[in-house]
């Protein structure tokens, strides 16, 4: 478990129904997000590394955005955490991008 998962409370929630796979996140889904986003027909013909379901909503993938805004590192993950929330993480990614908010306000407050 890492420092963000600590945070915010993440647990082992079991293994999804439909592709056994296990899961973690705060909430009671029985499917993992992958199975639910796309199916688990489909979940070994997508590339979740090159085009993720939960970062392709709308017309602007999330990264393209984060990039053109030239964000930087803590509020590129806040815009990250909050533009996948719904299709991914839940309340889980709003913590997170709390946290990533909360390090990027400290660090600027500490600049002046």
């Amino acid at each position: 478990m890492n420092e963000i998962e600590r945070m915010v409370g993440v647990r082992k929630a079991g293994v999804c129904e439909k592709c056994g796979e296990e899961m973690r996140f705060d909430n009671l889904a029985s499917m993992c997000n992958t199975c639910f986003l796309v199916g688990p027909e489909f979940k070994d013909k997508i590339d979740l590394v090159n085009e993720p379901p939960h970062y392709m909503a709308g017309p602007v993938e999330c990264i393209d955005l984060i990039e053109s805004l030239e964000l930087g590192y803590h509020l590129g993950n806040v815009l990250k955490y909050l533009y996948r929330h719904k299709r991914k993480g839940g309340l889980e990614d709003l913590k997170k991008a709390r946290w990533y908010l909360d390090r990027e306000i400290d660090r600027q407050e500490l600049r002046g």
